[in-house]
Formats: C-alpha cells, sequence, structure tokens
C-alpha cells in the first residue's frame, strides 16, 4: 500500500506526513528517530493500516519538513509540533508510537500534553526513570575506556551537509560526556 503524501502549516513551519489506512479508524502516529523521515515506517505502516490510520510526520528538519531556525531543536518545539499536528487533524486520542528521538516526544507530549493518547509506545529509547531499578553494572576499566575514546570522538568527522548549522553545535563534547557520566549512578561513563 502506497501512503498518500501531505502537508500542513503549523506556524511558520510547512509540515509533511504521510498517511495510509481508512478514515474512521483509530489513530496512530509514528514518530521516527534522528537522522530519520517519514517514510522509515514504509515496511510496517501498511500492515499497521488494517486495524489503524496510521500518520507519520517528517520531524522538523527532516525529510520533507521545513528547517527550523536556530535554537528551534529543542523537544519542546518537536511537542509543539506535534500538538500542532493532533490539534490540526483532530484524531480522537491517538496512539504514540515512537522510535528513539521520537520515544523522547512521545513521552514529553505523554506527560506535558492534551488529550493524553491512548496508548504510548516507546522503542529504543534509553531514558531511566528515578527509581525505576534501572541500574548499569559496575564493569572494571570501564572510565578508563571512556577516558581514551573521548579524545578520538572530539575529532569526529565533520557534520554532514545537511544538518543545520545550530544542530552541528549540539554533538556532546568530552566535558558534556563527562558531566554526563557524573550524573549516572556510579558516575562512570
Amino acid at each position: 500500500m502506497t501512503p498518500t503524501r501531505h502537508f500542513i502549516r503549523l506556524g511558520r513551519l510547512s509540515v509533511h506526513y504521510l498517511a495510509w489506512g481508512q478514515l474512521g479508524r483509530p489513530p496512530l502516529i509514528l514518530l521516527h528517530g534522528g537522522a530519520a523521515h517519514a517514510h522509515w515506517w514504509d515496511h510496517i505502516a501498511p500492515v499497521l493500516s488494517h486495524r489503524y490510520r496510521v500518520l507519520a510526520p517528517d520531524l522538523r528538519g527532516h525529510g520533507d519538513t521545513d528547517w527550523a531556525g536556530p535554537g528551534a531543536y529543542e523537544i519542546d518545539d518537536y511537542v509543539a509540533d506535534l500538538h500542532g499536528l493532533i490539534t490540526a487533524l483532530d484524531p480522537d486520542r491517538p496512539v504514540l508510537l515512537g522510535h528513539s528521538l521520537g520515544g523522547f516526544i512521545a513521552l514529553a507530549y505523554t506527560l506535558t500534553r492534551t488529550p493524553r493518547p491512548r496508548a504510548l509506545i516507546v522503542v529504543e529509547q534509553p531514558f531511566h526513570a528515578p527509581g525505576a531499578g534501572a541500574t548499569r553494572p559496575e564493569l572494571p576499566g570501564r572510565r578508563r575506556v571512556a577516558e581514551a575514546v573521548s579524545p578520538a570522538a572530539d575529532r569526529q568527522p565533520p557534520p554532514a551537509r545537511a544538518v543545520p548549522g545550530d544542530c552541528q553545535a549540539q554533538r556532546p563534547s568530552r566535558a558534556g560526556r563527562a558531566a554526563q557520566a557524573e550524573e549516572r549512578p556510579g558516575g562512570t561513563a
């Protein structure tokens, strides 16, 4: 089944999304991960469309959706886009399925916006819920390995030309990785 292509204006952004399935079925919104696009779902969406009206937007700065300006790639910006899409298309309490970055967006939407989704599915999204028992085993030498790898990570090749300048600055630095390591249980990277 070939999806239908749509564009919707959300503020200053023209947001592209794909749709599969019949109107009137329960809505399912698929949110792709970083450096991906709506067609990432092309193989699974037709199967899901037998039961759902499947919608897959290109996130801002991805696929055929417009680039946003500098400083406009925070989770809150993506959540506002998702809220705008849901409000404009008026699906009845959609199911949200997010992969990686899309999982962060779906989770943040669920925690901060209404209507709450009918269901939330998060795939490959690494978050730790406080007190949820998520632990990271202490392995001998982990900090030594992280410190050895960090200088090489700082010498990454230049970002792809397709990445907007303000996103290039978001790559974690060695200092940023060290700060993240100190925040983790056990303080290891």
